[in-house]
């Protein structure tokens, strides 16, 4: 393993944080091509409204995330944490509350991602999709929620933007930030899992009143029919009964 650290760290100080606008500019390219393709779609009715607007939003915030984190910060000196959860060590053993709120920001970066990325997974473009409060799921893509690519995606991403911050000394590598940012990522994808099961169950809730008022409508209505009904038949044979005397 010291060979491989000893490969790694004269591969930081080769002088490949010199790269820095390159890599800007290539992370940038693929956002705009990302973007221009999309929009193509967009223009081609290839894709619904409502499902362009939920990767419209995922990219706007992922743009402002790796701006946050890389591409609108000032290059530094080569910094990294090796040791895993060693913020959470500074908290419980040596007391230090000031990593805490890092801590919290780096749970919350991901949360919007996550939570978008829900909708983009069970929503495709189709036109068979069906409105679930303020957004549309597609019918037949609702299936089980699979967390697990939403903490693989957000994993990844925090991967490559922690890659990012020690390749070109725009900030401190950590193990943690990755682990946080992946169980931010599937917390949102949860919350947005939660926010559509209740939304259905108090869908249905409201379809059944609404059944059983109509149904009860119906009932009194026939109900009231039929005593008029009885009342103009007795009333005829009243009738009757007093022209024949």
């Amino acid at each position: 393993m010291t060979w491989f650290k000893t490969v790694v760290y004269a591969f930081l100080n080769g002088g490949v944080h010199k790269l820095f606008p390159i890599a800007i500019g290539v992370v940038l390219a693929c956002i705009l091509i990302y973007t221009i393709r999309l929009i193509y779609l967009i223009r081609n009715h290839r894709i619904s409204h409502n499902h362009s607007i939920y990767k419209l939003l995922f990219v706007a915030y992922l743009i402002v995330v790796l701006y946050c984190t890389c591409l609108g910060r000032e290059q530094g000196r080569l910094s990294y944490k090796s040791e895993l959860f060693w913020s959470w060590k500074d908290i419980l053993i040596h007391h230090r509350y000031d990593v805490v709120s890092d801590n919290i920001i780096n749970l919350g970066m991901l949360v919007p991602l996550g939570f978008l990325s829900y909708f983009i997974h069970h929503h495709d473009g189709s036109k068979k999709y069906k409105k679930m409060g303020c957004v549309l799921i597609r019918c037949d893509r609702f299936k089980r929620y699979q967390w697990w690519k939403a903490t693989l995606w957000c994993g990844l991403l925090s991967c490559f933007i922690e890659g990012f911050q020690l390749v070109f000394r725009v900030g401190m590598f950590e193990w943690d930030d990755i682990v946080h940012n992946a169980i931010g990522g599937t917390m949102g994808y949860v919350i947005a899992a939660i926010y559509i099961r209740i939304h259905r169950k108090c869908k249905a809730r409201c379809e059944r009143r609404r059944g059983d008022e109509a149904a009860n409508d119906d009932k009194h209505s026939h109900h009231k029919k039929h005593r008029h009904h009885r009342h103009h038949k007795h009333h005829s044979h009243k009738h009757k009964r007093h022209h024949s005397n």
